[in-house]
């Protein structure tokens, strides 16, 4: 598996800014602005079970299935994904 290369100072700070306090759990489209990645690339991971875990929120029949991020989760996810450089320098 590839290891993420981010900016140092990058995890927590996203497209908008930190992440509100009180919010818990973002859409698919929140977190790929908060983390500047693109839904496809969440889509790819999902099929693959490559990246964050995810949950799947199931609605009613005939109904679509909602699919939500936990922030905390995916920040660990980021971390234990992210590669360090040789020299020690940061994400």
């Amino acid at each position: 598996m590839q290891a993420l290369r981010l900016p140092a100072g990058a995890v927590g700070r996203g497209a908008l800014g930190d992440a509100p306090e009180s919010k818990r759990y973002f859409s698919e489209l929140e977190l790929s602005i908060y983390a500047g990645i693109s839904t496809r690339t969440l889509q790819n991971w999902r099929l693959r079970n490559l990246g964050p875990p995810y949950l799947i929120l199931r609605a009613g029949v005939g109904g679509r299935h909602l699919i939500r991020y936990d922030v905390a989760e995916f920040e660990q996810w980021l971390l234990s994904h992210s590669a360090r450089s040789a020299s020690g320098g940061g994400l």
